[in-house]
């Protein structure tokens, strides 16, 4: 509660709305595709899951475009996953976070932070299904990503969202 009223989900909005409409305007597509989900991600974010999913849908249309590359295909999968995590379906949300995975590994080796976001979700799903091992598999997996970005021992926020997953 406390902390989503410090949350300033408006303000932000407009920002990514502004930086989607220069983006267009300057034929920045990875840029705009980028900004068109991450405002899905804020939707989510402000438990707005209705326009949430809306935003996503303007993203459809642009699947085919060649700078809609793996990455984005990945990142798009991992939206649609916290969505169906928010709504309580743990099944459609391990489909979704385990296509964001593969899509993650097949697009660049799957070193990406959001990868790591990606796999807590998929543990949450699996643990959600009472699949414990699974669970736990993917958190595995998870925290090696998260320590591959740091020196041993140094904090990381990723480190610390696995180790509250688990």
């Amino acid at each position: 509660g406390a902390l989503l009223r410090l949350a300033r989900f408006e303000e932000a909005r407009r920002f990514f709305e502004a930086t989607i409409s220069n983006a267009d305007a300057r034929q920045e597509h990875r840029v705009k595709f980028d900004a068109m989900m991450q405002l899905a991600d804020l939707h989510i974010e402000s438990g707005d899951l209705d326009a949430a999913i809306a935003q996503l849908e303007t993203v459809k249309p642009f699947l085919a475009h060649p700078a809609f590359d793996a990455r984005r295909v990945a990142l798009l999968a991992y939206y649609k996953g916290r969505i169906a995590l928010a709504q309580r379906d743990p099944a459609r949300a391990r489909s979704e976070f385990s296509a964001a995975v593969a899509q993650f590994e097949k697009g660049g080796g799957g070193k990406f932070a959001v990868n790591v976001l990606a796999l807590i979700g998929l543990a949450r799903a699996e643990q959600a299904l009472e699949q414990r091992g699974a669970s736990s598999s993917a958190l595995q997996r998870a925290l090696a990503l998260a320590e591959s970005f740091v020196e041993p021992g140094a904090p990381s926020y990723l480190v610390g969202l696995c180790r509250l997953a688990q």
